[in-house]
């Protein structure tokens, strides 16, 4: 075998273990909501892939390592943004995507250490059919569900179902979500921010149409004071729209498989 064939052999393997320890570590990209939280705390994000859609143009600051752009439509909480950015790059999404609020107090060090592990390939979302809440566990229907006492008739919603009982919460999240494979009412769960991990394939299981819905119906007339109340029922709803569920016997890190984190079960 000659000296150029053995180069360009080696050259040969060396190109398709690239290709191939590229290909077993999914592609990652962060998506943030922002008003005009500081940022100063995000700046590891600098070596990640991310976009944060900031509402408020003056107050953008410490982004010179930031891919900040102005978003000026101020309306439907970070669900608006979760769903414009999904309708937006439908066809182009990353294999994993990560959404936040600019702030998620109490969870900055978690939302950090599984960012990097996700982007790294230390942890998969495949474990959870392609969806992971980051940094607390699923609940029961509690206080601060969101009033839906102003979009009764928009979505038909009876008189009877009330956003703090697990019955009328599986009614009222069905309707504005638009689903029939929620689990059984009793079994219904939610989580109080919107903080997760959601792959690509589990985006695409809805049609664009879906997110389209979303985004201009359930969450896009600002000048309707209700739609606080929808954002805030569509935030601790997020596993249900991607066709994934909120398990109360797991907490969420520990579905995650990171060897850091204890797992145990807590009851609802």
């Amino acid at each position: 075998m000659t000296i150029c064939m053995l180069l360009f052999q080696g050259i040969f393997m060396l190109y398709i273990g690239t290709e191939l320890s590229h290909a077993t570590v999914p592609s990652v990209n962060v998506i943030i909501a922002r008003y005009k939280e500081p940022l100063v705390h995000l700046r590891w994000l600098h070596h990640i892939p991310h976009i944060i859609y900031s509402r408020e143009k003056e107050s953008i600051t410490d982004t010179d390592v930031l891919n900040t752009v102005f978003q000026p439509i101020n309306v439907g909480r970070e669900g608006w943004i979760y769903a414009d950015h999904i309708v937006q790059n439908y066809n182009n999404l990353s294999d994993i995507n990560i959404f936040s609020q600019a702030e998620n107090p109490g969870r900055e060090i978690i939302f950090r250490k599984y960012t990097e592990d996700l982007f790294s390939g230390a942890v998969s979302v495949e474990t959870l059919n392609g969806f992971a809440y980051l940094g607390t566990q699923c609940l029961t229907v509690r206080s601060g569900m969101g009033s839906v006492a102003e979009v009764r008739e928009k979505y038909n919603i009876s008189a009877t179902a009330y956003e703090r009982s697990q019955e009328g919460m599986y009614e009222i999240i069905s309707k504005i979500i638009m689903k029939t494979n929620l689990p059984p009412q009793d079994n219904l769960r939610f989580n109080p921010n919107g903080l997760f991990a959601v792959s690509k394939e589990s985006i695409l299981s809805n049609p664009i149409s879906y997110y389209i819905r979303l985004r201009d119906v359930v969450l896009g007339d600002g000048d309707q004071p209700y739609f606080k109340n929808e954002g805030i029922v569509l935030e601790r709803s997020w596993a249900y729209v991607f066709n994934s569920e909120c398990s109360h016997k797991e907490i969420y890190q520990c579905a995650l498989n990171h060897p850091d984190v204890q797992c145990e079960d807590r009851p609802p």
